[in-house]
């Protein structure tokens, strides 16, 4: 009796080890186990890839910036990006036109930084006039730290040091604020104000920045803007001391002021040609 139990588990020991196939641990041919071509990293963990499958890219690659036109519209067309450092930080920045009279155009909260300048660009580059659109830092592809004073002022020496003899410094809403608010600083050699809010943490308030203020100052508003404060703009413009002008327009905010689409294209309104003018010099003109 013992001899035959013992035949019968020795048969079946024998019967589990052959389940296994050919090779300890080993695949029975035409099995879908993973082929010996599966990499490894160095931690160990597989990443799944066959042998001579490209990897995918890198987080690097992703992050390269896109075109302008892709970031902004087909507007954009035209328009060159600028390498602008500043205290060892990058400015994002675009270019547009030719001419040795520079806008330095300084953006508004909305339209994706510099982009929402697109149409104004290609307007003032068709008067003549270059253009330098910067990204303030936290918007569009700057993510620099620097001051406003910091910025603006590196624009308008990028701007010199690249064949400007007469550089502007022309801001919509919260670039309006930023361009009258570091006006004493900044190096510019004239001072346009669209719509900008009176009263900004990061810059001195409309009162103090045009007060006394030397270089040419060109400030418009409307007078039913509720983004700020039109009168306060008119009062603080008066006490200028070089020349200065308040224009009241009847509708608009920020570059809106510049812009007039009618009849299925963008054109200049009055007071881009006033911009214009004043930023060649003409401080009667426009």
């Amino acid at each position: 009796m013992r001899a035959r139990l013992a035949l019968v588990l020795s048969t079946v020991l024998l019967a589990g080890c052959g389940s296994s196939g050919s090779g300890a641990g080993g695949a029975e041919s035409g099995s879908d186990a993973p082929s010996a071509s599966t990499t490894v990293t160095p931690t160990g963990t597989s990443t799944g890839t066959p042998s001579g499958v490209p990897a995918p890219p890198s987080s690097a690659t992703s992050s390269t910036p896109v075109s302008l036109v892709d970031r902004c519209g087909d507007i954009a067309a035209g328009t060159r990006r600028v390498a602008l450092t500043v205290a060892g930080q990058r400015l994002s920045a675009a270019e547009r036109g030719t001419g040795s009279t520079v806008a330095v155009l300084l953006h508004q909260t909305n339209g994706d930084g510099l982009c929402g300048w697109t149409t104004g660009a290609k307007l003032f580059a068709d008067k003549g006039i270059r253009t330098l659109s910067i990204d303030l830092c936290g918007y569009g592809e700057s993510t620099c730290t620097l001051s406003p004073a910091q910025q603006v002022r590196g624009a308008v020496d990028w701007a010199r040091s690249h064949g400007a003899t007469r550089v502007g410094v022309v801001g919509a809403s919260m670039g309006g604020s930023i361009a009258l608010g570091t006006a004493r600083t900044s190096g510019t050699d004239v001072t346009v104000d669209l719509s900008g809010p009176t009263n900004r943490s990061d810059v001195p308030d409309a009162k103090t920045a045009a007060r006394g203020l030397r270089t040419p100052l060109l400030v418009a508003a409307s007078k039913d803007d509720t983004d700020t404060d039109a009168a306060t703009l008119q009062a603080a413009t008066a006490t200028a001391s070089g020349p200065h002008r308040f224009v009241a327009t009847p509708s608009g905010h920020g570059w809106d002021l510049v812009t007039s689409y009618r009849a299925g294209a963008d054109h200049p309104t009055p007071l881009l040609a006033t911009i214009v003018s004043w930023l060649g010099g003409n401080y009667a003109g426009g």
